[in-house]
């Protein structure tokens, strides 16, 4: 985009995986001046096949992805100031970090979280991409507040949107970021124009648009608007585990010395707790991932934390 001066933009990208990551790089290389990448999960061994930003070293000890992102952009990159933010998007969060970009994207594999990005955005009047891959379909779709938003188009799909992870390739995600780099700039240039919903067949390139209508029932855009809980629950169940959020930042300290079991090793950003085959990591900003876990026992455990997190704040 010879007229457009990139380093002058700014782009948040929720969600370091496969998706992500190819995102991230695209993003680069196209000379945007700052990025900021938020995730709360850490990486782990399955996750080197197709998200190029982590390496071996960064499974031994946990290790977060938007850390580790950062600082393998930071070296492949000098022309792009990176930001990260080791923590899960949640509506106590949200209206902060999401706050003053160029674009927001939403590289996020679940219905919940995007529900949360879409509204903040949408309240904040920052532009939001929408994408995903689901086997060989990629879509992306930038909501300016003239067209639907994501909570309109979950509130007329037909049937249930897939919120489970799935085994994107590496070569899928680079192909589909490239076109979502492609449509960014685009708008950058055109800020104003009614916006399509793109979907891609992977395998063959091809591609399909269409407008989406706003729906007038929507209640995040349209006339009766309401605002979504703020309480911090379950975020996401998936392959990873079960991850969860306090939304506040903790005394990792405090919570070892209150539950017996967990373990800070040094000044490490995290306090873990293993036993039985399963484990539990909570980071110092609140966030929560259960490896083992099924949902009634996490939710149970995370009420534990949650009391452990309350008395220590009321004692400190």
């Amino acid at each position: 985009m010879p007229d457009m001066d990139l380093k002058a933009f700014s782009v948040c990208v929720v969600g370091a995986g496969a998706l992500g990551c190819a995102v991230l790089e695209k993003l680069a290389g196209a000379g945007i001046g700052r990025v900021r990448v938020v995730d709360g999960d850490i990486v782990t061994p399955k996750n080197l096949k197709n998200q190029p930003l982590y390496g071996e070293s960064d499974t031994k000890n946990p290790t977060f992805k938007a850390l580790a992102a950062v600082k393998a952009l930071r070296s492949a990159h000098k022309g792009t100031e990176f930001v990260a933010s080791a923590f899960y998007i949640g509506s106590k969060r949200a209206g902060k970090a999401l706050f003053g970009y160029d674009m927001v994207i939403d590289a996020t594999d679940n219905r919940e979280s995007r529900l949360i990005i879409n509204e903040t955005c949408i309240n904040n009047r920052v532009p939001l991409m929408i994408a995903s891959i689901n086997g060989k379909k990629g879509l992306f779709y930038i909501i300016n507040g003239k067209s639907a938003c994501f909570g309109c188009i979950a509130a007329n799909a037909r049937k249930p949107v897939n919120e489970e992870c799935v085994n994107i390739s590496r070569k899928d995600a680079e192909r589909l970021a490239e076109m979502m780099v492609t449509g960014m700039l685009r708008f950058f240039e055109s800020p104003s124009q009614l916006q399509q919903f793109t979907s891609v067949n992977l395998a063959t390139n091809a591609t399909e648009s269409q407008q989406l209508l706003k729906y007038a029932g929507c209640q995040t855009c349209g006339p009766r608007r309401r605002r979504r809980s703020r309480d911090g629950a379950v975020v996401q169940l998936c392959g990873d585990g079960i991850k969860a959020s306090i939304q506040r930042r903790i005394s990792l300290n405090k919570l070892s010395a209150g539950i017996p079991g967990f373990v800070r090793d040094g000044k490490a950003d995290f306090a873990l707790l293993r036993k039985d085959g399963k484990s539990v990591l909570v980071s110092f900003e609140g966030d929560v991932l259960f490896t083992g876990y099924g949902e009634d026992e996490a939710c149970a455990l995370l009420n534990k934390i949650r009391r452990a997190v309350h008395a220590a704040s009321r004692t400190s």
